[in-house]
């Protein structure tokens, strides 16, 4: 059964006035270069968090392939308007089936995955494995 994975999205090193810019840019590079991709995009409690549900990724390897391209993408498009943007992502990912088939207990998984990414420094991507980053009740 394929996955669908579901990413948070958190942001860092963007200055504060750059902050609906970049949150904008987020949402029109996901609509315009994953078009199709994407089943629902949402937000988080904490507002610098989006979530971002994909189809259509059936393994690990296109998984990682896929954020390493869109953080490139989201970058680059920054960048353009703006060169003097540092921009960082911190990722959690959690997937179904593999981590649940309740949405809230996804999105705990996926934001905690995304915690755990800012943690250790950010600019970073964390897959939310039980066996490595424990259960939740």
């Amino acid at each position: 059964m394929p996955e669908y994975p579901a990413l948070a999205v958190g942001k860092s090193g963007v200055p504060g006035r750059f902050n609906g810019f970049f949150n904008g840019k987020i949402l029109v590079v996901a609509r315009q270069y994953f078009h199709g991709l994407f089943s629902v995009i949402g937000k988080t409690d904490k507002k610098w968090q989006f979530i971002i549900v994909i189809k259509d990724i059936n393994n690990e390897p296109e998984l990682r392939a896929f954020i390493e391209y869109m953080r490139s993408r989201v970058s680059w498009e920054c960048r353009s308007y703006d060169n003097s943007f540092n921009i960082s992502f911190s990722i959690g990912i959690s997937r179904y089936p593999d981590n649940g088939t309740d949405w809230k207990l996804l999105t705990d998984k996926l934001i905690k995955a995304t915690d755990i990414a800012v943690k250790k420094g950010g600019n970073r991507y964390i897959i939310y494995k039980e066996a490595i980053h424990g259960e939740l009740r």
